[in-house]
């Protein structure tokens, strides 16, 4: 967080490609295994990606906000 707010670009592009780089490298293994990888935060619905989030829909804000960043 630092770096971005220092705006060293060089840095940002280091520590993404990184990342990226962990990202890669997780799937492969994956692949090599036969492990399914399941999405935690998102399902697919009618070809659609939808977040897997319920939120109460006649309730207080305080419950949809409790929901939202649990």
């Amino acid at each position: 967080m630092q770096t971005i707010e220092e705006r060293n670009m060089e840095r940002v592009t280091e520590a993404k490609s990184a990342v990226e780089d962990a990202q890669h490298e997780w799937r492969r293994k994956r692949e090599e295994s036969d492990e399914k990888f399941v999405l935690r935060y998102f399902e697919r619905h009618d070809g659609r990606w939808e977040p897997k989030l319920e939120i109460p829909r006649y309730d207080s804000s305080e419950a949809i906000l409790d929901a939202v960043q649990t």
